[in-house]
């Protein structure tokens, strides 16, 4: 295992103002997916880097605000995080990896689904990419004396709770937890309860927020790994119509099937199509009757799932949890076929069918073991 080492943050260079900090202890319950020099290699030993951790605690700020209307919001998030547009603004919280230490380890085989080849990449070089396993560091946030401390601590504590680091968090890679520092739930009762007190009142926002959001439990397990395959595998088996596993036989139905009959079938025979699937995530990449296509939103480079699977650890259990936010969603798709068959390059343009998300929340809050909170 290698241990990077990092100088504390120099002063600020703002006169006249004294500040705050809190320092954690973390550790990551499942392998963190991220690139280093090279797409295949990792850089060993530094799995956490300042300017990504800054980028969660901005995403789970906007989700956690208790702000509704998307101006102040922004003028909100400049003076607590800085900005340039209308004039530059130094941020008012800072983050520094005091330590930290990992070692590399193959992208995990069994795991398809958190791993899987994104037809961006070459298979082999896929494949071969490497992951930061055995994560822990130490992390220190410092904000201004003048700013809002308990908003600051809020916001941190949503990232720690629901959201991960490095690439595919949203299916579970990269689920950080932590030992000191800041008040850390003890049970899964403890952890729905903080949930609870970190969703903001009223409607739900312009924007990816808790308002109105779902959170899904599942049951304990004896390791990360077996928790993280629980999630990984329900919310395949929802996700992608398999309904091929036991425990999962009474919950197969038209439903799930409709899911495979609109994304797979239907463009492919009329000039338009609505899309229950994309409305957890694009774009998807999938294979048709007449080659393979790219499904993605219209005007969008991508619509990130609203849909974020974590592992969590209480004393000797992991569980796999699925906090599913509430936010616009595009309502325009295009499905581009991308082989090399007769019609490369055709598009054809459909819908995203908002309820797909309800549906996907209907069939997850069945599945055995599994708990929905709202």
């Amino acid at each position: 295992m290698r241990k990077a080492t990092v100088s504390p943050p120099q002063a600020w260079p703002t006169l006249g103002f004294h500040h705050r900090f809190i320092e954690l202890e973390l550790r990551a319950l499942t392998p963190i997916f991220k690139s280093g020099s090279t797409t295949t290699q990792i850089d060993e030993g530094r799995p956490f880097r300042a300017p990504s951790i800054r980028g969660a605690l901005r995403y789970w700020w906007r989700a956690t605000s208790t702000l509704a209307d998307v101006e102040q919001l922004r003028a909100r998030e400049k003076a607590l995080f800085g900005g340039v547009h209308g004039g530059p603004v130094a941020s008012a919280v800072s983050v520094a990896i005091l330590s930290q230490q990992s070692s590399a380890g193959p992208r995990p085989s069994n795991k398809p689904y958190a791993f899987g080849v994104t037809g961006k990449e070459p298979q082999d070089e896929a494949r071969n990419r490497q992951v930061h396993m055995n994560t822990t560091g130490t992390l220190r946030i410092d904000w201004r004396e003048d700013s809002d401390g308990e908003e600051v601590k809020r916001d941190l504590k949503a990232w720690l709770l629901f959201g991960g680091i490095g690439g595919r968090s949203r299916r579970g890679a990269g689920s950080i937890w932590w030992d000191e520092g800041i008040d850390r739930p003890l049970t899964i009762d403890n952890y729905i309860a903080a949930w609870r007190r970190l969703v903001p009142e009223g409607a739900t926002r312009p924007w990816p927020t808790l308002a109105g959001s779902v959170l899904l439990v599942g049951p304990a397990r004896a390791s990360a790994d077996a928790a993280w395959n629980e999630g990984l595998d329900w919310m395949r088996d929802v996700r992608a119509s398999r309904g091929v596993r036991q425990g999962f036989l009474g919950v197969r139905g038209n439903d799930l099937f409709e899911w495979k009959r609109e994304d797979y079938l239907r463009f492919e025979q009329a000039g338009q199509f609505r899309s229950s699937r994309a409305a957890l995530g694009l774009p998807i990449r999938f294979q048709g009757r007449k080659g393979t296509y790219i499904l993605n939103a219209q005007g969008y480079n991508r619509y990130p799932s609203p849909v974020h699977l974590k592992v969590v650890q209480f004393g000797s259990d992991f569980h796999p949890v699925m906090l599913v936010l509430r936010g616009p969603m595009p309502t325009d798709v295009s499905a581009k076929k991308t082989d090399k068959t007769q019609g490369k390059g055709s598009t054809t343009r459909g819908t995203v069918a908002e309820a797909g998300l309800d549906r996907f929340l209907a069939l997850a809050a069945q599945l055995p073991g599994w708990g929905r909170h709202v």
